[in-house]
Order: C-alpha cells, then structure tokens, then sequence
C-alpha cells in the first residue's frame, strides 16, 4: 500500500487483511482470468436453454468471481474470500452498483448448491447471466487499461 493510495483502497485493505494478499501486478494472469470468466459466461447461457436455472446461476457467479480476480490481480492482489473480493474499492462500476444483486446471487446459489434444487427462477438466472456479462465487457477494459 503505498503513500497514495486512495483511503477507500487502504480501508478495505484493513478491514479484510486476513482475507487479501499484496502480490505484484499480473496482467497475464488477469487476461487468463477474464477467459475463464468469458468461458463461465457462455456455459451459463448454454445451462440457461436447457432449463439448468440453479447450474446457470453457479456459472454466472464464477464468472462475477473471476472477473473480480482479473481486477484485483490487474491491482497486485489475491482475495481468499468471495466477500473481500466483492467488497473491493476499484471494481468496475457495473460491479460496485450491483453489490445488493450480487449478496441475493451468492445467496441463491449457495441455496442451491447445498440446500435444495429448483430454488433459481429462469429470470434470475437471466438476471445474473446479464450481470456478468456486463461486468466481463467492463472488466475487459480496466485490465486493457492496465
């Protein structure tokens, strides 16, 4: 963390100190990331026609996760926690205005990866697929931007 760093990057960096490591930037290893999230995006919409809500809804949210992972590795940094990760002060916009619908994804799939199937409706599913969809087109820039 250097001495000018904005003071919303140094308080996430406090808050979630047990969950965020400081690495050196690596735009390899977020551009890889960003090809696994395009890879999620499209096997969500594929699960999407088969009428696979729960399993689109999972693919659309590891898309949301390694796309975050693209900016933060972009940034020199690794997140252990999906919270940290979410919560990080230079995310794309599309990402940081989405932080409710991200809690109700993240909550919707846990629900249905380990409670019971059939809980995702065909719409959020949509609605998640939508989301990281955008957040892939903007996340493509920030890394391009370097």
């Amino acid at each position: 963390m250097s001495m000018s760093s904005p003071p919303a990057l140094v308080a996430w960096q406090q808050k979630y100190a047990k969950d965020v490591v400081q690495t050196a930037s690596d735009l390899t290893v977020a551009q890889r990331k960003l090809e696994l999230a395009v890879v999620h995006v499209a096997r969500a919409n594929e699960l999407l026609r088969r009428n696979e809500y729960d399993l689109a809804l999972n693919s659309a949210e590891n898309a949301l996760v390694v796309s975050c992972d693209a900016v933060l590795r972009r940034d020199g940094f690794a997140a252990r926690s999906h919270v940290a990760r979410f919560a990080y002060p230079l995310l794309p916009t599309v990402l940081l205005q989405n932080a409710g619908l991200l809690r109700r994804i993240r909550t919707a799939r846990n629900a249905a990866q380990y409670e019971a199937s059939g809980v995702v409706t065909r719409t959020f599913a949509a609605q998640a697929i939508k989301l990281a969809e955008d957040a892939v087109v903007d996340v493509t820039r920030a890394v391009a931007a370097g």
